[in-house]
Formats: C-alpha cells, sequence, structure tokens
C-alpha cells in the first residue's frame, strides 16, 4: 500500500435483534411444551403402575382412615424411630410412657390435641427375651366416636456378637396395628391373634412410589 494512500474505515453496522416480545413468546412456548410433556410422562406412568393389593387384614394408613386417626398413625410412625433409637442408646430398655411424655414426643405426650383426638391411654408392654427384642405400645381410646386404638408393635433381633437387625422383609422395627369401635385387648400380639382380636395392620404409603419404598417384600 502506497504510503500516501488513505485507509478507509469500514463502516460500523448496528444488527438490531429481533423483537423483545417475540423472542420471549418462543421462550414461554418453549417451557410450556417441557411442562406438557413431562405431565404426559407422569401420567402415563401413573397410569401403568399398579399398587399391588392389601391383604385382607391390612388398611392404607391415607384412604381407610379417618382424619383423627391418619394424625395419630403419623405420629406414632415419626416416633417409632425414636423410640427404637432410645431403646438401643439406654442399655436395650424399652423408654417407658413417662419418658415418652416428659420428652413431648405425639401422641404421646398429654396435651390439648391429645384431648382433641380421644385422651388415649397408653400402656407398655415389654416383651424381650434374650436375643428377640419386642414391645407393645398400646393405646386405648377414650372416645371410641372419636378415634380407635393403636398398638406400635416393636420387634428386633440380636446375633450373638450382638448386631442388631429387623428381621426378613421388615424395612421398619416396628409394626402399628388400629382397631375402631370397642378396644379388645388381644391374649398375645402374635399376628394372627392380632388380626383375629379385629385388629388391622396401618400400611403406610400413598401410591406406587411410596409402596416401593415401604413394601415388606410381600
Amino acid at each position: 500500500m502506497d504510503s500516501g494512500s488513505k485507509v478507509k474505515l469500514a463502516e460500523t453496522v448496528i444488527v438490531k435483534p429481533v423483537r423483545q416480545r417475540g423472542e420471549a413468546f418462543f421462550v414461554a412456548l418453549s417451557v410450556l411444551a417441557i411442562l406438557l410433556t413431562a405431565g404426559c410422562m407422569i401420567f402415563f406412568r401413573s397410569r401403568v403402575a399398579k399398587n399391588p393389593a392389601l391383604k385382607s387384614y391390612q388398611v392404607s394408613a391415607f384412604f381407610a382412615l379417618p382424619p383423627t386417626a391418619q394424625a395419630i398413625f403419623m405420629d406414632l410412625y415419626t416416633s417409632g424411630f425414636d423410640i427404637d433409637g432410645m431403646h438401643r442408646k439406654n442399655g436395650e430398655v424399652w423408654p417407658p410412657i413417662s419418658t415418652l411424655e416428659d420428652s413431648l414426643i405425639p401422641p404421646f405426650e398429654k396435651n390439648t390435641v391429645w384431648e382433641s383426638r380421644g385422651r388415649i391411654r397408653w400402656l407398655l408392654y415389654p416383651m424381650d427375651d434374650a436375643r428377640v427384642h419386642r414391645a407393645a405400645y398400646i393405646g386405648k381410646s377414650n372416645d371410641s366416636i372419636v378415634t380407635g386404638s393403636f398398638i406400635s408393635l416393636f420387634e428386633h433381633f440380636h446375633t450373638l456378637d450382638g448386631a442388631y437387625f429387623t428381621g426378613v422383609n421388615k424395612r421398619t422395627p416396628f409394626t402399628i396395628w388400629y382397631k375402631s369401635g370397642m378396644f379388645v385387648l388381644p391374649k398375645d400380639f402374635s399376628e394372627g391373634t392380632l388380626i383375629a382380636s379385629g385388629w388391622r395392620e396401618v400400611i403406610p404409603y400413598r401410591g406406587a412410589d411410596e409402596l416401593k419404598k415401604l413394601d415388606r417384600g410381600k
């Protein structure tokens, strides 16, 4: 290039974007398409997955229990893990009802909620032997019109070296049983005796996904 020639600067061209409203429209349309696709997949998967039938002595916590009994059951289910932990930490001794009351653990705590739920009276029946630790926390309702009665039945096993396990096909160390109407204390706490006495095991799930988590291998 000659030293005397002049350099012509290129013109700067500003490219304007597509209208913002148009961009927002296509983004919203894409999001809607994704949500519709996900919704359809969930719907069809839920239609395909079916809950295995409950056994004759079992009831669903979410569909068979009245609201008050359902609330008590949820408290029992949550406190069951606390009780089992207290048992293992305190020299394999089942925590008495007074300890559960003093620890403000529902549904054992006596407060206004306890009164509104039928003033259930809780009793502890420990049934430990050398390697099998069992206990029944029995809740007798003083107002059967408000709610029925409950049994929270704990059972776990210890090997010779002291190792702890909950048993074959059991995901939790306890089961919860419910009986509406007149309270009947079973002669023992075997499954057959409970069933014959009118008690029903409450299964804590709702829907196929929860069933897969809590199913005990049946």
